[in-house]
């Protein structure tokens, strides 16, 4: 037998072996805890005309309404649009695109927060540009993507790749601990790796605060002293720039964003009317308990 280090050669398909199956214990006790899209539906209900919103579970994040944003947005658009649902509470992803959140309508899955919108805009036969005139439908696609594309990777980098303690206290799996811990470097090596080709993952933290206060400083300045960025009533811009902004504003986290939040007092305020009229029941919905 050959040796390595005075060890067996043998023990290197263990570990890998080992490693599979630690994976696949991972995955049915994830599956065990929360389900998935074809477990929890019963089958015959697949053409029921009832849309499944699936995301991730709300239990596993604390001071989160969800982990995931664009799950907020869709969710904060579908209330705010009077769209009825129900939620799957899930960690299993899209089959299609690998993300969370989707919809399941009828049997047929669609994925992508904007698609999802902009599929049911259809299907409901709701106004794409909600009344907004040329110049606010091109402003309203601008914040969008300034929040979807560039204010997410800010927190996300922070939260994922430099905040330790952010596993701790702020998002925990019901795991065992050995599992537990196991799958939060799966995660954080997973992230990270996006972050670094994303090229905001080779930054430094206070590079990264920079963007992230200037996204929050553009958003404020457009608001101004308006109710919602366009004017008395709600629009999907909004319930993206409020999924975002509670990723960290609700938060007791210490991310630089809030530094920014100084000097834009507009922007709570804000927050508050949209989570009053979209999320009367934010409080019963949100875990605040400080996880052992």
């Amino acid at each position: 037998m050959r040796f390595i280090e005075d060890r067996p050669l043998i023990a290197v398909p263990a570990l890998g072996a080992a490693a599979f199956c630690t994976l696949k214990v991972l995955k049915y006790t994830f599956n065990s805890l929360f389900g998935n899209s074809t477990s929890q539906l019963d089958k015959s209900q697949n053409k029921d005309g009832i849309i499944y919103l699936h995301l991730f579970p709300r239990s596993i994040c604390r001071q989160h309404l969800n982990m995931s944003p664009f799950a907020i947005k869709l969710e904060s658009w579908m209330r705010l649009k009077k769209i009825p649902y129900k939620t799957i509470e899930t960690v299993t992803k899209s089959s299609k695109t690998g993300q969370i959140p989707y919809i399941i309508l009828d049997g047929e899955e669609i994925a992508d927060s904007n698609k999802i919108i902009n599929f049911l805009e259809k299907k409901f036969n709701i106004s794409e540009n909600e009344g907004l005139n040329e110049e606010q439908q091109a402003i309203s696609h601008c914040l969008l993507r300034t929040v979807d594309e560039s204010l997410s990777w800010t927190y996300f980098t922070l939260r994922y790749m430099h905040y330790d303690h952010y596993y701790e206290q702020f998002f925990q799996l019901p795991l065992p601990n050995f599992f537990r811990k196991m799958a939060q470097r799966h995660l954080r090596k997973q992230i990270t790796n996006r972050m670094i080709l994303h090229g905001i993952g080779r930054k430094s933290i206070p590079e990264i605060a920079e963007i992230a206060w200037k996204d929050i400083l553009a958003i404020s300045k457009y608001l101004g002293d308006k109710k919602f960025l366009f004017g008395d009533s709600i629009t999907k811009a909004d319930c993206a720039v409020f999924a975002h902004l509670s990723q960290f504003v609700y938060v007791t986290l210490e991310y630089p964003h809030k530094e920014a939040m100084v000097g834009c007092p507009n922007i709570l305020p804000y927050m508050e009317r949209i989570k009053k009229q979209v999320w009367p029941d934010w409080d019963e919905l949100v875990n605040m308990e400080l996880f052992e």
